[in-house]
């Protein structure tokens, strides 16, 4: 939370530093739940993961990017135990 508080800070002083580059959106979204996984094994909880839009890629700043990823990453302390935490990304329009 800190960190997010300096950033913001740079952002009004226009001095936050952005390094956009090719990523794969899918790779990242992984990377942040691989950092919760074992939080989510302590809790007993499952994972699904359905990352319909896998090989997107995007120009962006791995570092900030990630940051939009970390509410994904918050869900495990709101998900009762036994649980499961529910992860997916659509390609185009969707039906509901």
């Amino acid at each position: 939370m800190i960190d997010d508080l300096l950033d913001l800070t740079r952002i009004a002083r226009g001095k936050l530093q952005i390094n956009f580059q090719p990523c794969r959106a899918d790779a990242l979204l992984n990377h942040a739940l691989e950092i919760v996984r074992s939080q989510l094994f302590a809790k007993n909880l499952r994972l699904s993961v359905d990352l319909t839009a896998s090989n997107h890629q995007i120009m962006a700043d791995p570092t900030r990017i990630e940051q939009v990823f970390e509410p994904v990453e918050e869900r495990y302390k709101f998900t009762p135990e036994n649980g499961e935490v529910v992860v997916r990304s659509f390609d185009g329009a969707r039906d509901e």
